[in-house]
């Protein structure tokens, strides 16, 4: 069987991941430590992104953060909520536009995200289908979304859709240059060890990246 270069698959990972909606990632990462290093890592990566926090953080919960989930798309408070947020007015969903694809889709979404309405992705079920994503929002939000869809859509979103995502770069040991270090830990950056040497090194902390 072939098997996929440690680049292959983290570009595998993060589209499959990027697809995924929030509760099903956060489903993932209720069984975290059952993924393969490489996939924690883009899973935690991801979560981060959508502002879903990081699953090594203290006191994160996936099971209270799927919670907060679900009662948002049923327009109820979640458990111990903040009783000061707005509460969720819709009850069902409906299609707001079909787009000609994922990228397409993602700028739609984010556009709606930023104007404050919550949104849903359906995408293509069929190989065979060649139509584009559905994006979805509630009922009682249509109006305001399509008022949304009906502006030129952000040029910062726009070129941050058409980011390529970095190739994966597998670690080596600094001292004896051997490849494939077990990953000790994840926070605040990676630790990781050498299984041929025994040293220790940390990945460098991105001080841009925003803290969870």
């Amino acid at each position: 069987m072939f098997e996929e270069s440690p680049d292959q698959e983290w570009r595998r990972l993060t589209k499959l991941y990027g697809a995924m909606y929030d509760g099903q990632l956060l489903e993932l990462a209720a069984s975290l430590g059952d993924l393969t290093e490489m996939a924690q890592t883009v899973l935690r990566d991801e979560l981060r992104k959508r502002g879903l926090g990081d699953p090594l953080a203290a006191g994160w919960s996936a099971r209270e953060r799927l919670d907060e989930h679900e009662a948002a798309e049923h327009g109820v408070e979640a458990p111990h909520g903040d009783a000061t947020k707005r509460p969720v007015e819709y009850t069902w969903k409906v299609e707001l536009c079909r787009c000609e694809d994922s990228t397409e889709s993602w700028q739609v979404g984010e556009a709606l995200r930023r104007a404050g309405i919550q949104c849903w992705l359906n995408p293509t079920q069929f190989p065979s289908d060649l139509r584009g994503p559905i994006v979805m929002v509630a009922a009682d939000q249509l109006e305001e979304a399509r008022a949304v869809i009906a502006q030129p859509i952000p040029q910062d979103i726009v070129d941050q859709s058409k980011e390529e995502v970095p190739e994966y770069e597998a670690p080596v040991c600094p001292s004896c240059g051997a490849a494939d270090p077990v990953l000790i830990s994840a926070e605040p950056s990676n630790a990781w060890e050498c299984e041929s040497c025994g040293r220790e090194w940390t990945d460098a902390v991105d001080a841009s990246a925003p803290s969870s």
